[in-house]
């Protein structure tokens, strides 16, 4: 009952505050998945897990409730241990939700099962219509990485080397000796023939308080060579160390040449 409370609470439930981060990409059957990504302080447990049981167990419920009252929802279980808290990082999981197109409010709460604490999260997040023709871009997907594991020596934004794992960023803060990589999927158009080429190019660019800060060239978008991965993936990342401390807007636009069209989506990200 608590945890059902915490879910449909008005406001955050804040004894233990949860991070939430909402996107959404097509499938192969043009229907809408949603990504959440959720997030808690590893220090919550630090006391319980030097306790004699050395876990904490949490139940976590969510649902998506779109504008017509339909719910889709999620029930799990996640175990905390010394070794998830190993490295001192925020404790991350994650979860997906196939719905159809529409509005939706996104919630999650989670228990503690010993202490009994609860914390929640809400969103809002609207998810087009991926089986029409027109251009169209999924939500933007963001996640950080030190300098010292750069994919090359070059200080300018990078795009479309093979990349290396990166966990996506829940809480989109990032310190200022950090690389950000943003990665995104284009829909809706048609590959031209015997070329590497997918027709498309992206323009991408920082901006704070209205200005352009960082401005990347436009980049062709690679053939989709991966059969189980509709759409086209593109990716790409920038160097944050000469941007000061303080509230950016990352914008990321697809061109269609061939049919002149262009969709854009923009995220918000916090350099500290």
């Amino acid at each position: 009952m608590e945890l059902q409370g915490a879910l449909g609470s008005l406001y955050p439930q804040r004894q233990a505050p949860v991070q939430l981060s909402v996107g959404y990409v097509a499938t192969a059957t043009s229907a809408s998945e949603l990504k959440l990504s959720m997030q808690l302080d590893p220090q919550i447990f630090a006391s319980q897990l030097e306790s004699d049981r050395q876990k904490a167990e949490l139940d976590v419920l969510g649902a998506a409730v779109d504008d017509r009252g339909v719910i889709s929802t999620f029930k799990q279980v996640l175990t905390i241990t010394p070794e998830t808290l190993t490295a001192r990082a925020p404790v991350i999981w994650h979860q997906q939700l196939l719905v159809p197109p529409g509005l939706y409010q996104v919630r999650v709460a989670v228990r503690d099962r010993e202490l009994g604490w609860t914390g929640s999260a809400m969103q809002w997040i609207e998810v087009p219509d991926f089986s029409q023709s027109s251009l169209q871009m999924s939500s933007l997907f963001i996640g950080g990485r030190g300098s010292s594991d750069q994919l090359s020596t070059t200080r300018q934004p990078v795009s479309h080397v093979i990349p290396q794992p990166v966990k996506v960023s829940v809480d989109h803060r990032f310190t200022t000796n950090s690389i950000l990589r943003f990665q995104t999927y284009l829909y809706g158009t048609s590959q031209p023939a015997a070329t590497d080429w997918s027709g498309l190019e992206v323009e991408a660019g920082i901006m704070r308080n209205g200005r352009p800060v960082v401005v990347m060239p436009a980049a062709r978008v690679p053939r989709n060579t991966l059969a189980n991965q509709p759409g086209w993936p593109y990716w790409a990342e920038v160097p944050l160390e000469h941007l000061a401390a303080g509230r950016y807007v990352l914008t990321v636009t697809a061109f269609d040449r061939a049919t002149k069209s262009h969709t854009s989506q923009q995220i918000n990200f916090t350099i500290e």
